[in-house]
């Protein structure tokens, strides 16, 4: 009973999201600026590309575990393209009175988008991919692969698009997914930013949300100090002739990082 309404909420809220987003499509596929014009707040140079790097990460033991984390970004843009790489990976050890200081694990986890602009609009093709992988977990392997439409609003300042592709998992089937993504960008002052990321994928054993957060600090014309937050849920559902249960999955995790404006 507890699983049939979590899918049934998840399927409204779904359902919900794309209905607004369709809405929101309508309404603003009135005469617009052109796509280099309603990106100016995020162009210095519109001749020039605009590319940043930002690294960070951290470090952490005690006597009976160990963890580190590396994490990475790197965007460019230009007048027809923009293309994001994010990069983590993810290592931990624990020990217990019995077993010495052992990994347990090993994530590789490799997100990629690029978007292409359609003509002379504030639309764009969109190409979206994400690859997980680690040894030590239960599922082994997630990939993700998807292409879609994708447009601009409020001069820039939020891209929203909507995919469809596969996701395929270790121990489960490939799987058709459609997958809403969102994503914002502002100036809060004069030197403070803020970027959010959020998508949300479901299929009919499991389903994702993510939520990735940075709000950085602009220390010079070139340099910024970057507090960057990622939330991600993931549930999968396991039916048999009998019984079904639902196993759920969540991480947060937070790294100050440095960003780095070419």
């Amino acid at each position: 009973m507890s699983q049939n309404l979590f899918y049934n909420k998840n399927s409204n809220q779904l359902s919900n999201l794309i209905s607004c987003f369709f809405l929101a499509i309508f309404l603003t596929t009135l005469p617009s600026k052109s796509f280099a014009d309603a990106r100016q707040n995020k162009f210095r140079n519109e001749q020039k590309p605009s590319q940043y790097f930002a690294l960070g990460g951290f470090y952490s033991s005690d006597y009976n575990s160990r963890q580190y984390k590396l994490s990475s970004s790197y965007q460019y843009i230009d007048n027809r393209f923009i293309n994001d790489l994010d990069f983590l990976h993810n290592t931990t050890y624990a020990s217990t009175a019995d077993n010495p200081l052992k990994k347990n694990k090993d994530l590789y986890d490799v997100e990629l988008s690029s978007k292409i602009l359609i003509s002379n609009s504030n639309n764009y093709f969109n190409y979206y991919n994400r690859s997980k992988y680690d040894q030590f977990s239960n599922y082994y392997y997630d990939l993700t692969n998807a292409i879609g439409w994708g447009r601009m609003f409020f001069d820039g300042i939020i891209e929203a698009d909507m995919n469809i592709g596969y996701n395929e998992i270790k121990n489960f089937q490939s799987q058709i997914v459609i997958n809403p993504n969102l994503k914002a960008s502002f100036w809060l002052t004069d030197e403070i930013r803020i970027s959010t990321k959020a998508f949300i994928f479901k299929v009919q054993d499991r389903y994702s949300e993510e939520l990735k957060t940075s709000i950085s600090y602009q220390i010079n014309s070139n340099l910024s100090l970057q507090l960057y937050h990622n939330y991600e849920k993931k549930v999968f559902f396991y039916k048999t002739a009998t019984t079904s249960t639902t196993k759920n999955q969540i991480g947060r995790d937070m790294v100050l990082r440095l960003r780095y404006d070419f």
